[in-house]
């Protein structure tokens, strides 16, 4: 005979070498719940990027529903940060390092998956191709901070001048069916 059970309660999201986790739960009120009585348990995952990892967006505030076990959205990870490991280690921190018009592979390791980022960067997995023009002549922001004396306090300003300086542009080229995780295929360096 077919039985009735309680939903599995949420899981936890696991800590990995780009993403650690802060899950509480609590009790909240919301008016769109009502029909479903006065409070609603909700477990709250919070994602925190580690270093050398970045998010292509915001990060947000993930729930899930203790008495279905659904989360409003699937939690998102943080992912190595390419740029980081590509511009900086490869290039040496220079632009100029970047080969102009020739491709070179972007692979990082697959965290969520286990990989780790000090693993052999012979494991990473491919995600794309960069392809990079020339440097560039282009104005370019500059922040600075002034601040001016008024009376008994001081005021602080913030100054965005644009400057000369140079850059690139390089354009990424997805494997397979991805798509870049920000929605843009080109990038300034």
């Amino acid at each position: 005979m077919p039985t009735c059970s309680q939903p599995e309660p949420c899981g936890t999201p696991e800590n990995d070498d780009c993403t650690t986790w802060n899950c509480y739960t609590e009790y909240v009120s919301d008016h769109a719940w009502r029909h479903f009585g006065d409070y609603q348990e909700v477990k709250t995952c919070i994602p925190t990027c580690t270093g050398g990892c970045t998010s292509s967006h915001p990060l947000s505030h993930y729930h899930c529903h203790i008495n279905t076990g659904l989360w409003d959205a699937e939690p998102e990870r943080c992912s190595p940060d390419v740029h980081n490991i590509f511009v900086l280690e490869d290039g040496g921190g220079l632009c100029d390092a970047i080969p102009s018009g020739t491709p070179f592979s972007i692979t990082t390791p697959e965290t969520w998956a286990g990989a780790s980022l000090a693993d052999d960067r012979a494991t990473w997995a491919s995600h794309g191709t960069y392809t990079c023009t020339d440097l560039e002549d282009a104005e370019v922001p500059y922040i600075s901070v002034t601040y001016q004396g008024r009376k008994r306090r001081d005021e602080k300003h913030w100054v965005t001048p644009w400057v000369m300086g140079q850059q690139k542009t390089c354009t990424l080229t997805c494997d397979g069916d991805e798509v870049p995780v920000s929605g843009s295929f080109q990038a300034e360096l």
